[in-house]
């Protein structure tokens, strides 16, 4: 089973990254379970994708996870590079000027 997971985390990033050793290692199997609610949780959110990246990148922020800081921001130059291939412009993007009230109250 952790060989699947590491083939693919391989695959993806090109090494297999520290967390994934660190969990498969150490933690049960139920955490995976758990990774994996909060993937179909993700998928009901009702925010923009780059409103979620950027309170994804203040709670790492805040928490001192230097590797969720960075996964976060490859993520995020991921996302603006196919919206660079779009049609859209960055500047335009009306996800950026959404009012501050939408952000939930536990990212401060």
């Amino acid at each position: 089973m952790m060989k699947l997971a590491y083939y693919f985390t391989r695959k993806q990033f090109g090494k297999v990254l520290t967390p994934v050793k660190v969990h498969s290692a150490r933690l049960p199997a139920a955490f995976g379970l758990f990774y994996a609610k909060i993937g179909k949780l993700d998928q009901k959110l009702i925010l923009p994708p780059e409103i979620v990246l950027l309170i994804r990148q203040q709670v790492a922020r805040l928490n001192l996870c230097l590797f969720c800081i960075d996964i976060g921001r490859a993520f995020a130059v991921k996302a603006m590079m196919k919206e660079a291939n779009s049609t859209r412009s960055i500047n335009t993007a009306p996800a950026l000027f959404l009012p501050k009230r939408n952000v939930p109250r536990w990212t401060t």
